[in-house]
């Protein structure tokens, strides 16, 4: 089970799964940081990158990080929109074999690729988000989910949602995925919806009707994170509190939320994935450090790997 990002690091580099790089589409790297993180991966031997965008804001960010793009590839393309369709279209064709979003806002992004004409999405499924944190204190990595893609999702969708994570958890090694459906609070309200929803997912899950997790709600954060407070707040019978892989939040404003106070405050590391997709794309937020966009490559070389 892979519960820190330098055991990621560990199997992706040191046990050379993938005696090739992986060819890898790298949207609108404009930002520093995003290159810096693309360069590390390159002369590491993991990926081969094809660099999609404007040349002249790419080069200057690539002259900031000393990283010589003359060798590599490029194709010109000066509006976000036909940049993110070419590099699907090139996934499509086996161009690459990975995506990785660059210094695009998230939302514009999101509607591109859920766009049906350029074909990204499988067909009845959901795309979510899942942000993968490391935090101090946290003696696993947490899965939060849907941070990007769904606002508000009612029942069906977050079931997919939890299961699409849980899929991502098996691949870093967790054989059981615990998913907490987290609220403002552990018990059931009446006048809080969203707790009477959540405790029906749960019960799907004690029936056996969810087979990807165990899940367990309504969780409120702290409750889900540790053992004793649940026990404090007479929670002893849940196979999830104090356990949790993945935090499945209630709406995008908190999923969102939730990431960026343990990415800015607690100085935590991350990386991010888009899910239910035919083909791995990787994410870059305005809070990610070079050391989190290197993490997100080192997830999506993973999880080609894996497949």
């Amino acid at each position: 089970m892979i519960r820190k990002f330098l055991q990621l690091h560990e199997a992706v580099v040191g046990k050379k799964r993938q005696p090739r790089p992986i060819p890898m589409g790298v949207i609108y790297p404009t930002r520093p940081e995003i290159l810096g993180a693309v360069q590390k991966a390159t002369f590491e031997g993991l990926i081969i990158p094809l660099l999609i965008g404007p040349r002249d804001k790419i080069s200057e960010a690539a002259q900031a990080t000393g990283f010589d793009i003359s060798r590599y590839e490029h194709i010109e393309s000066s509006d976000t929109r036909t940049a993110v369709a070419s590099g699907i279209k090139m996934l499509a064709e086996g161009r690459f074999r990975l995506l990785l979003q660059g210094h695009i806002e998230t939302r514009e992004f999101v509607n591109i690729i859920s766009e049906e004409t350029l074909g990204f999405r499988n067909r009845g499924s959901l795309l979510s988000h899942a942000a993968v944190v490391q935090v101090k204190g946290y003696r696993k990595l947490m899965f939060i989910t849907d941070t990007a893609v769904t606002a508000s999702p009612d029942a069906p969708q977050k079931i997919q949602i939890i299961e699409q994570a849980a899929g991502l958890a098996k691949i870093m090694g967790v054989e059981t995925p615990r998913a907490a459906l987290l609220a403002a609070v552990e018990q059931i309200y009446p006048a809080v919806p969203v707790t009477m929803e959540e405790a029906a997912i749960a019960k799907m899950s004690d029936r056996g009707q969810i087979k990807s997790a165990l899940v367990d709600g309504p969780l409120s954060f702290d409750v889900a994170i540790s053992k004793e407070v649940a026990r404090s707040k007479g929670i002893t019978n849940s196979k999830v509190a104090g356990k949790t892989d993945i935090f499945v939040a209630p709406n995008i404003e908190t999923a969102s939320g939730l990431h960026k106070a343990l990415m800015m405050f607690t100085r935590a590391e991350g990386a991010g994935i888009y899910l239910g997709g035919k083909f791995p794309i990787v994410s870059s937020t305005s809070v990610d450090k070079e050391k989190d966009i290197y993490n997100s490559i080192l997830l999506g070389c993973w999880v080609v790997q894996s497949v």
